[in-house]
């Protein structure tokens, strides 16, 4: 098959966690599991036109750019390939290998999506060209709020709010069933342990934890006693003529005598 001759940056399709194998057929459309998405679906559809909608439909953007963007607020720094080059490569290499992990089994199924099945146009107006299960969205934010976590997990319950949230979007706009979302978590976190074996992938997220802890250490500054900016070297003294401490109390002078505290 072709498509077992692509190629990320870590790891060959064939070599990525096959979720034909490990994931259980979607609902079959006479099961409660399918009466579970339909109504999660028009639960979904009742909040297109609110503020979670226009979320939504910003989450519709799956680009690498538009990722990092939106995590990059729970994440508490501005993640581009400028201002952390280390972990915007491997965040980009990364992503790029976990979305592998779908790609088998959206060929093996062809589940229809929610919109085609209702024959409605796609509300988030994007070009839609592979099969809903699992969903590649939700396994792209899934692996990247991991991922992270990984480089500083301080801000994790949030990372992992949007994370979930992200997923959750892909039911409003009707791109994606339930079950689709909640394979899509589960294939991002087989993909993500898979990443663990690799020696560049394991270079790579040590150089992005290492920028993160350089970008994010604190600055110690000192406050500059009372005459000492005068004379910064200086040695006081008390009016004895012994050395002062920082428990002497009274007045105190430098060594040449210039100034007085």
């Amino acid at each position: 098959m072709a498509m077992a001759q692509q190629r990320a940056a870590y790891y060959e399709l064939e070599q990525m966690p096959n979720a034909v194998n490990y994931l259980p057929p979607p609902p079959d459309t006479t099961s409660v599991a399918f009466a579970c998405d339909m109504s999660l679906y028009f639960q979904g559809k009742a909040m297109r036109d609110t503020e979670r909608g226009d979320t939504a439909l910003i989450d519709s953007n799956s680009s690498l750019s538009n990722i990092l963007k939106i995590f990059s607020e729970p994440f508490g720094l501005d993640i581009n390939k400028t201002e952390t080059p280390a972990i915007y490569t491997m965040l980009k290499n990364a992503l790029a290998t976990t979305s592998l992990g779908t790609k088998q089994c959206k060929e093996y199924y062809h589940r229809r999506r929610p919109f085609q099945r209702f024959n409605e146009p796609m509300y988030s107006g994007e070009s839609l060209g592979e099969t809903s299960y699992p969903s590649g969205h939700t396994q792209k934010a899934w692996s990247a709020a991991l991922l992270l976590i990984e480089v500083c997990g301080d801000n994790q319950d949030a990372i992992l709010k949007r994370a979930y949230e992200y997923g959750q979007s892909r039911v409003i706009v009707g791109a994606h069933w339930q079950s689709d979302v909640d394979a899509g978590r589960v294939v991002a976190s087989a993909c993500y342990a898979r990443l663990h074996n690799s020696p560049q992938f394991l270079a790579e997220m040590a150089a992005a934890q290492a920028e993160y802890a350089e970008l994010t250490k604190p600055v110690i500054t000192t406050t500059p006693q009372v005459g000492v900016d005068a004379e910064p070297d200086a040695q006081w003294y008390t009016i004895d003529g012994l050395p002062a401490t920082e428990h002497t109390r009274g007045v105190v002078v430098s060594k040449n005598k210039k100034e007085i505290r």
